[in-house]
């Protein structure tokens, strides 16, 4: 569990338990700006602590591919579910007994569905929900490691008793490519890839690692020398602008506040921008960047200067937030959903406690994850609402890498 789920979840669970008591009352059904087009049942949610923070894979049929914990203080067993464009599930397939949440991300590619974790890497058949393939990632595999895909490829790290790093390249069919070992990094997180570049982000002494697709080192950007600390905000995505810029949130050691900022490939750094202690992923539209934090902000992505804000009505969301074809914000948080575009608020809909993340399918409407308490007061059930709120679509004109490690992945697909 990263921290700021272990410091945020604790501090609202007790509005969290008081405020479900009345599905009726919360349920998305009920609000007048949305329609619902279907709910899906993901089934009970045991530990009010699970994890309903991770983005779905979504294929170019709007079959929607999304992991869940089923987590206890004793073990875990993640389950992979997809659910068809209209609402059944299509499979559900359990993966290897474990401990603790899953952090990384499904990623889908060419029928497969790809998942990191408990030291391994899986490949199910997105059809069937058959695992194909599983390869074993020796060390002190890090959660937070996703799968990125470029030319029928997946890169993957594994960090080896927090002191060392391989990056490993597998074909889709599970042959291994190679196994690039890089000394002094610790604790990697996800790989991401902006155009023939490999980019690995490390958290526990904050560096940056630059690669060719081949695994060959090209630079590192030490960004400990450089005054930033990444331990205390670990669930920040970095994300790549149109430029190649890398844009990161970190905690800076001279005040302790939260800083985004922006550095070239070379590893000069462009700007930086003082957000006190409000943390937001980060989502680029463009020119330009939009942060969730006590206010909606929108950035330019190329001097970090405020283009504007808008004041919210409710907590800020961590998650990633939804570009939208009107060029619109979505948002979501604990207490509702909002979209901002043009600097206004079209959209503030107090819709539940307590859900995940959102997502927008190939018809235009928004995914979104709840749990919601049972009528009989039993555990809590989590449900996939699928909304029409009338984003009509992604921006189609996005041609660089996206947010939410999603380089090779149709979550944000035009």
């Amino acid at each position: 569990m990263n921290l700021f789920k272990t410091l945020l979840i604790p501090a609202m669970l007790g509005t969290l338990l008081t405020s479900c008591n009345n599905e009726e009352e919360n349920n998305p059904e009920a609000t007048s700006d949305i329609k619902v087009v279907w709910k899906a049942n993901l089934g009970e949610m045991t530990n009010p602590l699970e994890n309903l923070y991770l983005f779905p894979a979504i294929d170019d049929n709007d079959n929607i591919y999304c992991v869940l914990n089923n987590f206890t203080l004793s073990s875990s067993t993640p389950e992979m579910v997809s659910v068809s464009s209209t609402g059944q599930i299509r499979w559900t397939t359990p993966l290897d007994e474990g401990f603790g949440d899953v952090d990384g991300y499904p990623v889908y590619s060419s029928g497969k569905v790809f998942q990191s974790y408990n030291n391994h890497l899986y490949c199910l058949d997105a059809g069937s929900g058959t695992i194909l393939w599983q390869k074993n990632l020796p060390g002190e595999f890090d959660s937070y490691s996703s799968v990125a895909v470029k030319d029928n490829r997946l890169y993957i790290s594994s960090t080896i008793d927090y002191s060392t790093t391989i990056l490993y390249c597998y074909t889709l069919d599970g042959t291994q490519v190679f196994a690039e070992t890089y000394p002094d990094m610790a604790s990697s997180g996800s790989v991401m890839i902006s155009g023939n570049q490999l980019i690995v982000w490390f958290i526990q002494d904050p560096k940056i690692l630059i690669a060719n697709l081949n695994g060959e080192l090209q630079r590192i950007i030490d960004l400990q020398a450089e005054g930033y600390n990444l331990l205390n905000i670990p669930s920040v995505n970095p994300v790549t602008d149109r430029n190649g810029n890398l844009i990161f949130a970190a905690n800076r050691f001279e005040d302790g506040e939260v800083y985004f900022a922006s550095y070239s490939p070379e590893g000069t750094e462009n700007w930086r921008f003082n957000s006190g202690s409000s943390l937001s992923q980060i989502t680029v539209d463009g020119d330009y960047l939009l942060l969730a934090l006590s206010d909606l902000v929108c950035l330019n992505a190329t001097t970090g200067s405020v283009e504007w804000s808008v004041a919210q009505t409710w907590l800020a969301s961590f998650n990633d937030n939804i570009l939208a074809t009107n060029a619109g914000y979505f948002s979501a948080s604990w207490i509702g959903l909002t979209c901002a575009s043009n600097s206004a608020i079209t959209l503030d809909d107090n819709i539940y406690l307590g859900h995940g993340p959102t997502a927008i399918n190939h018809s235009g409407n928004l995914l979104m994850f709840t749990a919601v308490s049972s009528s009989d007061g039993g555990d809590d059930i989590r449900y996939l609402y699928c909304l029409d709120v009338g984003t009509n679509g992604l921006l189609s004109n996005l041609t660089w890498p996206l947010p939410c490690y999603d380089y090779a992945n149709t979550n944000y697909k035009p």
